[in-house]
């Protein structure tokens, strides 16, 4: 049974989401990382990220450990980044391993560290991503990169080449019981992004050894210990749908912890539960796209059209349905796309994945199929739309599907394509956010049938081709209806033009 939530989870403190603070007016910041931040066009700090410094005293008065739940795009990454770079620049001592950030995949620790790395040159830390590469045997390694440097891969004495590392759970793991002289001895800051799912498992339960590797006090519920501040693992978990489950956060021994939530409008507090835990962009828009089920995948090309290549992400419900619809598209780019499609899954290797997410962040593809793994934390620019192609059943999955637009205050746009019976629910979903932040519900967007029908003939054609690639590589066949040559209306002179059709076919990815 689900635990109830603590006094200090019960009454958050509560920080405006969308009131910037001018860069010149951050107290406490240090000349060299106010710099750094200016040759990077950053003129103010966001809500979550002057309530971060604040309450963190800009990590020189980091009294209480902190549970920071703030919309996706509101900058959480920065918001850790500049109390933890400022905490250590001003420590004399060599170059030890002295923070942690724990992220859920090796994307996002790029990713992070690409944020840290400016800001500890800045100041003269090093930051390292733990990372997997293939040695000459073709086996997977666990290495650190050091991204300040730009060093080969090492694992040579890590506690003394880098102060801050930013890796995955089970590769952290792998290096406590593995790697010669790796030690967590001297760490003083533990963060934990995208808290709520690393929390939600073990990861070859990182979390009790580094707790034991670092040999941290134990929680006390109050502030009162002289100087205790100064000599405790230092702890921030963040997320934009943050656990408020007291199970899952005991082994984090928090001490004296304080909730930060951002406020679901620009001034007071919002005791709202689901609100301050879902919170949605105010600069997003939502839409609702009714669909048959057979007409789904002709809905969703029409959509693309309508976006005319501006960068969009499909996220569908599942690691197979991802790679399906990838290859669909990609045998219509050609013609009735602007651009091919990439895919981001874990169908694929972390190489593919990431040089998937390289040509979509480069502009090389306009178009990116995903699954629910590209959800979390994946920071692209300028993304007009996302679209649900499979309707969301949770909450927190459309709260980070959606995230991936209309972000640090960026205009974006949502589309969910809905059966008739996943629209009400959709709905009903959404009610409690939407009558929180006093938001509309979704608008209803129909796609004239004029619009499906002009891409019958490309998608038979692709599917029949799909189908072959499928099966040439031991792959089973489609699994719902919404890809079926019934459902854009096959004859047998149509299944037998479009088999002619498919000889041309060229494959436009390798099939693991």
């Amino acid at each position: 049974m689900k635990q109830a939530a603590l006094p200090w989870m019960r009454s958050p403190t509560a920080f405006p989401s969308a009131k910037p603070i001018v860069l010149d007016d951050v107290s406490g910041l240090d000349q060299r990382l106010r710099a750094s931040l200016t040759s990077l066009d950053v003129t103010s700090l966001f809500g979550v990220q002057s309530a971060v410094w604040k309450h963190t005293g800009g990590g020189l008065r980091f009294d209480r450990d902190l549970c920071v739940c703030a919309p996706t795009g509101s900058g959480k990454t920065l918001a850790y980044a500049l109390p933890v770079v400022q905490g250590l620049s001003g420590q004399k001592t060599t170059h030890k391993l002295r923070a942690l950030i724990i992220v859920p995949t090796g994307d996002l620790a790029f990713q992070v560290a690409r944020v840290f790395e400016p800001l500890c040159h800045a100041v003269g830390l090093h930051v390292g991503v733990n990372h997997v590469f293939g040695d000459e045997d073709g086996k997977r390694v666990s290495c650190v990169f050091d991204a300040s440097t730009n060093d080969d891969p090492t694992n040579d004495e890590i506690q003394n080449q880098v102060d801050i590392l930013v890796t995955p759970p089970g590769r952290l793991v792998a290096h406590l019981r593995e790697t010669s002289g790796f030690s967590l001895a001297n760490l003083q800051f533990l963060v934990v992004d995208e808290a709520d799912r690393i929390l939600r498992q073990s990861y070859q339960g990182w979390l009790p050894q580094v707790i034991s590797a670092v040999g941290t006090r134990p929680p006390r519920a109050r502030i009162g210990e002289r100087g205790v501040s100064r000599k405790r693992l230092k702890k921030i978990l963040i997320s934009a749908t943050l656990t408020r489950d007291p199970a899952r956060l005991a082994g984090m021994h928090l001490h004296a912890p304080r909730m930060l939530t951002a406020a679901s409008s620009g001034e007071g507090t919002d005791n709202n539960d689901t609100a301050a835990r879902y919170l949605l962009p105010d600069t997003l828009q939502e839409f609702v796209v009714p669909t048959d089920g057979d007409d789904k995948p002709l809905k969703l090309l029409a959509l693309l059209k309508k976006l005319n290549g501006a960068p969009v992400i499909v996220f569908t419900a599942s690691v197979e349905a991802t790679h399906r619809l990838f290859l669909l598209l990609d045998g219509i780019s050609g013609g009735g796309l602007s651009s091919k499609p990439v895919e981001y899954s874990s169908h694929d290797s972390q190489q593919q994945r990431s040089e998937s997410l390289k040509a979509f962040k480069t502009g090389a593809s306009s178009l990116l199929i995903a699954s629910d793994a590209a959800t979390r934390g994946l920071d692209v620019h300028n993304v007009a739309a996302v679209i649900s192609y499979d309707a969301p059943t949770h909450l927190k999955t459309y709260v980070h599907r959606v995230g991936r637009t209309a972000r640090a205050g960026r205009a974006g746009v949502a589309y969910t394509l809905c059966r008739g019976s996943e629209e009400k629910q959709f709905l009903k979903m959404l009610e409690k956010v939407t009558a929180a932040q006093n938001r509309r519900p979704p608008e209803t967007c129909d796609v004239p049938e004029r619009e499906t029908n002009a891409f019958k003939k490309e998608l038979a054609s692709s599917l029949v081709a799909v189908k072959l690639v499928l099966e040439a590589d031991s792959k089973s066949g489609f699994g719902g209806n919404e890809l079926t040559e019934e459902g854009v209306g096959f004859t047998a002179a149509a299944r037998v033009a479009a088999a002619m059709a498919c000889q041309n076919f060229r494959r436009g990815t390798t099939v693991v």
